[in-house]
């Protein structure tokens, strides 16, 4: 039978050489599940403006709408915004899922374009300023 080839997570995640990646509240081990990185990759566990793309992990919606403004305010053209929260297959007590995760994104004027899991527990959502916006984008 054949197998297909499986794209690693930071492909997944936009993440390409050069890339300031920015993870807010990872759990310890996610960056090993990440693989082995493009060169020049810097990885930020504070909050910084220079991000090109971030994951911001929250367990609730409180924790979301306290941290996903800060992160928004930051966002340049291009960038990349994941928020991650648990999935429903992880049996992890949480009140988030995509219906009230997206309406917090579209309200930033952002566009959300793809979801991933990013292991058993955690799924994602990505966010980034729509083309037609990036122009002019702050």
């Amino acid at each position: 039978m054949y197998e297909y080839p499986q794209t690693p997570l930071w492909k997944k995640l936009g993440i390409k050489e050069g890339t300031v990646l920015l993870l807010m509240n990872a759990p310890v081990t996610f960056i090993d599940e990440l693989g082995e990185l493009p060169e020049e990759v810097t990885i930020e566990t504070s909050l910084t403006e220079n991000y090109t793309v971030a994951i911001l992990f929250v367990e609730n919606l409180k924790q979301l709408k306290k941290q996903f403004p800060t992160l928004t305010a930051l966002i340049k053209p291009k960038d990349r915004l994941w928020v991650a929260w648990y999935k429903l297959s992880a049996e992890i007590e949480t009140d988030l899922q995509f219906e009230n995760v997206q309406p917090l994104g579209l309200a930033e004027g952002l566009k959300d374009n793809k979801i991933c899991a990013l292991n058993n527990d955690w799924t994602a959502l990505q966010f980034m300023v729509p083309v037609a916006k990036r122009k002019n984008y702050r």
